[in-house]
């Protein structure tokens, strides 16, 4: 199982992951669900990593997404222009 740190209160690296992710899906037409399969994991699971409030993700984790959405790490940690 993929796992995240404790809930506490997210680190803009942490939400940057999130917010990367979330584009790439969009950008690949990629679901959840899809997401979910690739990961080994169920989309409950997805769906609770990109909407919870955690402090950060492990290396391993982040190494594990980029793999599924066929993506380098480091584009899931860029910054977002606004």
């Amino acid at each position: 199982m993929i796992q995240m740190a404790t809930p506490q209160t997210a680190t803009p690296l942490a939400e940057r992951f999130r917010e990367n992710v979330k584009r790439v899906l969009d950008e690949q037409g990629i679901s959840r669900t899809l997401l979910a399969e690739r990961l080994g994991c169920s989309g409950a699971h997805v769906t609770q990593m990109l909407k919870s409030d955690f402090e950060g993700v492990r290396l391993d984790t982040l190494q594990k997404w980029a793999a599924a959405l066929e993506v380098d790490p480091v584009e899931l940690l860029r910054k977002i222009d606004a």
